[in-house]
């Protein structure tokens, strides 16, 4: 094809387009006068009263004493919370200190054992060392020690 083919047949769609714009437009002005709205019936609602209900009878006396249940069998005393350890650190300082030679000592005994301790915080939902915190300090340290042992 041409351009100059091109060219006519654009024209041609440019023409049919106004055309059918023009149309619509026309009846947009005029819009059709025999088309009357149609009436709506109004239903008068309908509404029956629900049957009455009886009385819940007032707690008082003359209701029965609820029943005393004894406890579960399998309910036993919880075990006491084993004793707080004592940690070789008391600030951030000294944990990181601790994580330190505790790597060392696993890279000693075996190397690349030392990435363990990496695992043992990501554990407790932390990334690195320095998002531990103080709560959780017993946690890490009793894994790193069954690791170093």
């Amino acid at each position: 094809m041409s351009i100059e083919k091109n060219i006519e047949s654009i024209t041609a769609s440019l023409a049919s387009i106004a055309a059918s714009l023009a149309s619509i437009d026309d009846r947009m002005k005029y819009p059709a006068q025999d088309i009357a709205p149609t009436p709506v019936q109004t239903v008068a609602p309908t509404f029956t009263a629900p049957e009455p209900v009886d009385q819940v009878p007032a707690m008082g006396a003359s209701q029965p004493a609820a029943p005393a249940f004894a406890p579960p069998a399998f309910a036993a005393t919880p075990e006491p919370a084993p004793a707080a350890v004592a940690l070789p650190f008391a600030d951030t300082a000294g944990f990181t200190q601790y994580l330190i030679a505790s790597f060392q000592k696993l890279e000693a005994k075996a190397p690349g054992t030392g990435g363990n301790i990496q695992r043992v915080i990501e554990s407790i939902g932390c990334k690195n060392v320095n998002e531990v915190q103080p709560g959780s300090w017993a946690a890490v340290y009793a894994e790193v020690e069954k690791l170093v042992a």
